[in-house]
């Protein structure tokens, strides 16, 4: 036998090429909501950069607030009997203590409170429009 014979033949007169367009209307539909998707999507990373970096600048400068209004390290006589030495770290942790906390609670006004939460809301949308945009790919 000849291999050619082995090979069965496909009859394609039962196959219909209309049955497999997509209309224009429908690509031109679905084209426009992918563009949309997109560009909420990259709406969504500026915008989480924008508080990424609104967060990175306002540490910063609480930081800098917090070094600039430190008290300052007190110097200390080496033998003292007298107890100044006592008094005077006692008065250098209660400033440190106002200092500290002060910057503390601007932080967490303006920081944790504020700006945590929505960078959250818009990193929890643009990962869960990716997530519907894989199940629809994979359906």
């Amino acid at each position: 036998m000849s291999e050619t014979s082995k090979i069965s033949k496909i009859d394609i007169s039962s196959i219909d090429p209309e049955k497999d367009r997509i209309p224009i209307s429908q690509i031109e539909k679905e084209d426009s909501q992918g563009k949309q998707m997109n560009t909420l999507i990259k709406t969504g990373y500026n915008l989480a950069l924008i508080v990424i970096a609104y967060i990175f600048v306002v540490t910063f400068a609480l930081l800098v607030d917090y070094s600039n209004h430190a008290p300052a390290t007190p110097n200390l006589v080496a033998q003292d009997s007298s107890g100044v030495n006592i008094s005077i770290l006692e008065g250098y942790e209660r400033l440190s203590e106002i200092s500290t906390e002060r910057s503390l609670k601007l932080f967490d006004q303006l920081i944790h409170k504020t700006f945590l939460p929505v960078l959250t809301a818009i990193l929890g949308y643009i990962f869960g429009i990716r997530g519907v945009e894989k199940q629809e790919e994979e359906s």
